[in-house]
C-alpha cells in the first residue's frame, strides 16, 4: 500500500511542475500582450496557485523580445536607428581600443635587434657584449669601465651599454656610481 501512495505522490508532483512549467511557456508565449489586471486575475485562480513560490526571473528567462504592437511599429522603428547607430559606434570605439592597445603591447615586446639596426650591427654587438663579459669574467675581480674598455677596445659607450645589458641579465654586478663605478662576473 505503501508503495502505491509513494507512486502517486511522485506523479502529483511530476504533474504539479508540469503544470507549473507549461503555465511559464503560455506566459513567455503571450508575454507582449498579458497586462498586469490579468496577471493578478491569474495569479488568484486556482490555475496561477502554483506560481507563487516561482521567481519572477523565470518568466523572462528564454523569452524571445516582445514583438512590437501595429501601433507602434513607425516610433521603435525611429528609435531603433539612433540605438542601431550607437552600437555600431560603441563597436568602432571598442575596436580602435583594441587595436592601441595590440600595437602598444607590440612596442614593448622585446626585440632581437633595435628597429633602424642592421644584422650586422647587431651581430657587432653582441659579439662585443660577450667579448665583454669574458674580460669580466677573466679578471675574476672588481673592475672599472675603463679597465675593461682597455681590454676589449671601442668607446667608453659601447662599453657601458655592454655592461649595462649584462647587468640586466643577471651575468655582472655592479658596485658604485659615476666615476667610481666597478663591475664583476655573477656568481654563477
Amino acid at each position: 500500500m505503501e508503495f502505491l501512495q509513494s507512486i502517486q505522490k511522485d506523479i502529483g508532483k511530476a504533474l504539479a511542475q508540469f503544470h507549473q512549467a507549461a503555465l511559464l511557456q503560455v506566459l513567455r508565449d503571450r508575454a507582449a500582450t498579458v497586462t498586469f489586471d490579468e496577471l493578478r486575475q491569474l495569479l488568484a485562480s486556482p490555475i496561477g496557485k502554483s506560481l507563487g513560490s516561482v521567481p519572477i526571473g523565470q518568466l523572462f528567462a528564454n523569452a524571445a523580445p516582445p514583438a512590437p504592437s501595429p501601433a507602434n511599429t513607425t516610433a521603435s522603428a525611429s528609435a531603433a536607428k539612433p540605438r542601431q547607430a550607437k552600437q555600431k559606434k560603441a563597436a568602432k570605439k571598442k575596436q580602435s581600443k583594441r587595436r592601441r592597445a595590440s600595437t602598444a603591447a607590440a612596442s614593448t615586446r622585446p626585440r632581437k635587434r633595435p628597429a633602424g639596426v642592421s644584422p650586422e650591427k647587431a651581430r657587432e654587438v653582441s659579439q662585443r657584449v660577450a667579448s665583454v663579459f669574458e674580460a669580466v669574467k677573466r679578471a675574476a675581480r672588481w673592475l672599472g669601465t675603463a679597465e675593461v674598455q682597455a681590454q676589449v677596445g671601442g668607446t667608453s659607450h659601447q662599453v657601458r651599454y655592454a655592461l649595462e645589458k649584462l647587468e640586466a641579465s643577471g651575468q655582472v654586478k655592479r658596485q658604485g656610481v659615476n666615476h667610481n663605478t666597478e663591475w664583476r662576473a655573477s656568481a654563477a
